[in-house]
């Protein structure tokens, strides 16, 4: 994960040059002075994860290659959206734990998501399990992303946008992703048969 290890020693780097500075001009309080530089190349550092400013000079070909950039693990499934693409990954190789990024379009390519990069849009249950539609930076791309048990040795799931799931099963348990292409007034999934209107 270049992405990581670009912030830590950029961190290294400014921390130092703080506190040099620090002990070539500063007669007093040099402890002090040496804190407060460490403190705030920390919050430089922590800011540099949610702000991607390699985002202003860096245009990525593929999700892939962000991936590999800026996460580490193994990318399971990439539902392309108009404006972004939601990316699914598993961390530590296995199929049992995975998480999500939504990674954004550019003119040429893509650049680095974050977490910033989207909100939840809803959240909710049904008989067996949860279900959250993500929308990526108030644009019309939305992603839903259903988890539950399953109730039935084949899983159906479908919508009224007949949008394309792709469903993860585990075991008892199911994980299924899609882009929604037009998340209306009233949207329905259907799971298994079992209808949930989101409004």
């Amino acid at each position: 994960m270049i992405y990581g290890i670009i912030r830590i020693v950029i961190f290294v780097f400014i921390c130092t040059i703080f506190i040099k500075l620090i002990q070539k001009h500063s007669k007093t309080k040099k402890k002090f002075f040496n804190v407060m530089a460490i403190v705030i190349s920390m919050l430089l550092l922590f800011m540099s994860f949610g702000v991607p400013i390699e985002n202003l000079f860096v245009t990525f070909k593929t999700p892939e290659d962000v991936f590999k950039y800026s996460r580490i693990g193994t990318v399971k499934y990439i539902i392309e959206g108009k404006e972004s693409c939601m990316m699914i990954y598993s961390q530590n190789n296995d199929n049992l734990s995975t998480s999500t990024i939504i990674i954004p379009k550019g003119n040429n390519g893509y650049k680095i998501g974050t977490s910033n990069s989207y909100r939840l849009a809803y959240m909710n249950s049904y008989t067996k399990g949860s279900i959250m539609i993500l929308n990526f930076n108030d644009s019309l791309d939305f992603y839903a992303v259903i988890t539950g048990q399953k109730t039935n040795p084949k899983v159906e799931i479908s919508d009224n946008q007949r949008s394309i799931f792709k469903i993860q099963e585990n075991g008892d348990w199911l994980d299924a992703y899609a882009y929604i292409n037009d998340f209306s007034d009233k949207y329905i999934l259907s799971i298994n048969g079992e209808e949930i209107e989101i409004t």
